[in-house]
């Protein structure tokens, strides 16, 4: 959260609680940029010879694999997120495929919202390539937050080699500044004032539309609502009938250009999962990746601020098949009540002790390929009855200590003994898109 503007950022005038009638359909209140192509971008940014050619970025590099981030030149060729590798290579042949580098990409975000705080605080981050930024003040004339639209993108140009370009969009709403930054990309710059609605969205499809999925898609068409234009005739009751919940009447809202807060949301549950490589294939290898993944998911459970109830476990094998257990927790937050409940499922898995452990069995020694773990039954804290017994609370605060000498020497520098064998091993995060992975919690 911002606390306060660096030297060089000048004050900000604060909000006024404005009538209506000085809140005119000429102000705006919300600023919301979208890096374009980003993976496929911070790839081209790291090898300028790539620049102005096809990329397309995979998670491996197959045949199989599926590209999950390409270039505006690659779309052009007619490659897009799903298309195969070897269906990229024909539609573009001189594509270059490359394995995607999620600590990479990280390093870049982080970069360019310390660009973008040069000028104005963040509001908040929603992806790994999104940010809004509540408008101020004089801020909220379109001519004075395009001023600063235009300085914020010179800043990201200037300090990452023009080679991340990103676009923006200006509005009354959430809603309509990040729709806005859906009607020009790459680079765009878009002011959507109210007097321009529902008219500027006609070139949009309605999943073109941030908070329409395939699904809400669907049940608008059924209920005729086929253009942008249809969608805005529709009452605020209409959206919730058609909604099924209250999310329906936030939607209205943020497509009128009228601020509402965000709906709070609530985990169920936090869990993590990792494809092995060869050397961990083996029950030793299986049973620390997973202690340490847990060891993550519940660091960030107590982060948070929720108990787990429930503990769940996979393993995939190689040519098929898997084992899965889970147990009831405690209601903890603590690592070593977890861990002793994860201990115990794993002493269940069937091929413990060899193929004796399989009955009946022909085939070769079980070899693990995937592990993953889930926390689930989450409740937050304040929810949450309290521990009444003291060996409870020393687990917690012994967590707690682990937590504050694993944030300020490294990650993993006190852990548990069953993954000394697997922790120096460079476990990247996931791809992250909807989430970014946290400085202090390293997988």
């Amino acid at each position: 959260m911002w606390q306060k503007p660096s030297p060089s950022v000048p004050a900000r005038e604060p909000a006024h609680h404005a009538s209506s009638q000085a809140l005119s359909e000429a102000r705006v209140s919300w600023f919301f940029l979208d890096l374009n192509s980003f993976f496929a971008s911070c790839e081209q940014y790291d090898r300028p010879e790539l620049r102005g050619k096809p990329v397309g970025v995979c998670p491996v590099l197959a045949s199989g694999g599926a590209v999950i981030a390409a270039s505006y030149e690659a779309k052009a060729r007619g490659v897009g997120m799903g298309v195969r590798g070897a269906e990229a290579r024909k539609l573009c042949p001189d594509i270059t495929l490359l394995q995607a580098r999620p600590a990479r990409y990280v390093e870049l975000h982080h970069s360019i919202h310390a660009s973008i705080e040069k000028h104005l605080p963040t509001t908040k981050t929603y992806s790994i390539d999104e940010w809004a930024i509540r408008l101020m003040g004089e801020e909220r004339r379109p001519e004075r937050a395009v001023e600063l639209a235009k300085r914020i993108k010179q800043q990201i140009a200037e300090d990452h080699n023009h080679a991340l370009p990103c676009s923006v969009g200006i509005a009354p709403s959430r809603l309509l500044a990040k729709t806005a930054c859906e009607l020009q990309k790459p680079d765009g710059l878009t002011v959507l004032t109210m007097d321009r609605m529902p008219g500027i969205l006609s070139p949009m499809k309605l999943r073109d539309i941030p908070g329409i999925g395939s699904g809400m898609d669907t049940r608008l068409r059924q209920h005729d609502i086929t253009t942008p234009e249809a969608l805005w005739e529709l009452t605020k009751a209409d959206c919730r009938r058609i909604w099924g919940s209250v999310q329906g009447e936030y939607f209205w809202m943020g497509y009128h250009g009228h601020e509402a807060e965000e709906p709070k949301t609530r985990r169920s549950s936090m869990g993590h999962a990792h494809i092995l490589p060869p050397q961990y294939r083996n029950d030793e290898g299986a049973h620390g990746i997973m202690t340490r993944l847990l060891c993550k998911a519940v660091m960030r459970c107590r982060r948070d601020g929720y108990f787990a109830h429930r503990l769940r476990v996979h393993v995939s094998l190689v040519g098929g098949g898997a084992w899965a257990e889970e147990i009831a927790l405690p209601s903890v937050h603590d690592t070593p009540t977890v861990l002793e409940h994860y201990e115990r499922l794993w002493r269940r898995r069937p091929w413990r002790g060899g193929m004796d452990a399989l009955p009946g069995s022909t085939e070769p020694m079980p070899v693990p390929l995937k592990v993953s773990v889930d926390l689930s039954g989450l409740t937050p804290e304040g929810s949450t009855p309290g521990h009444l017994f003291a060996q409870t609370q020393k687990q917690d605060k012994l967590s707690e200590v682990i937590d504050r000498v694993n944030r300020r020497f490294k990650a993993h520098a006190l852990h548990p003994g069953s993954m000394t064998h697997v922790v120096d091993y460079a476990m990247d995060d996931k791809i992250a898109f909807g989430r970014i992975p946290e400085k202090d919690i390293a997988m």
